[in-house]
């Protein structure tokens, strides 16, 4: 785990530097499409990666709930670290995913690519046509601060497709309904107001 800066100057702590930075593109797009967000909203955020969502919302709302959600253990750490930089009290982090049902789950993490991480890791073994130009269009779309990925040559894209994958971990995690999850929150409120 690292501590860099982003574009705009924001500490995260990452993985991968530039995961975080693409990460952060993504979640900029995200919110440029006219989501209406205010002050007292709460958020769940299911997948939350490393928090980049929770520490632009805490940034930009001083009275934000952010709930994220990131079954992966390695992923759950730094997800953690920037929730607590976040200054967000409301930015609660579970080590756990959700599903349709409660149970545990097998997911496989990938340390070369952590986004990449999954619980149905088939679907990128089952059509790696398809994976090679979901990386290919990545490479082509990069931000400005990665320019220098443009010059990647496309042939390469299959060498690149390998390394992300390789070294893969499975893991297993607990995945929770989203009603449970509500219902255990509300529980929670209740015995605080009692007191």
């Amino acid at each position: 785990m690292k501590k860099i800066n982003l574009n705009d100057g924001t500490e995260i702590y990452c993985l991968k530097e530039t995961e975080a930075i693409v990460l952060d593109e993504h979640i900029k797009g995200y919110l440029s499409f006219g989501i209406d967000l205010k002050n007292g909203d709460t958020i769940i955020d299911v997948g939350a990666n490393i928090g980049v969502l929770g520490l632009r919302l805490s940034k930009y709302f001083h009275n934000i709930h952010i709930h994220c959600f990131e079954p992966i253990p390695e992923i759950h750490a730094v997800l953690k670290r920037n929730a607590e930089i976040s200054l967000n009290s409301n930015f609660k982090t579970y080590m756990m995913g959700l599903s349709n049902v409660n149970r545990t789950l097998n997911f496989t993490y990938y340390p070369n690519s952590p986004a990449l991480s999954t619980a149905q890791p088939q679907i990128w073994k089952d059509d790696q046509d398809n994976f090679r130009s979901a990386v290919e269009g990545n490479i082509a779309s990069m931000p400005l601060q990665l320019w220098w990925t443009k010059l990647i040559p496309k042939f390469m894209t299959p060498l690149i497709a390998k390394y992300l994958t390789a070294n893969s971990k499975e893991v297993q995690s607990k995945v929770i309904t989203l009603s449970d999850f509500i219902e255990k929150e509300k529980q929670k409120y209740r015995q605080i107001l009692h007191h």
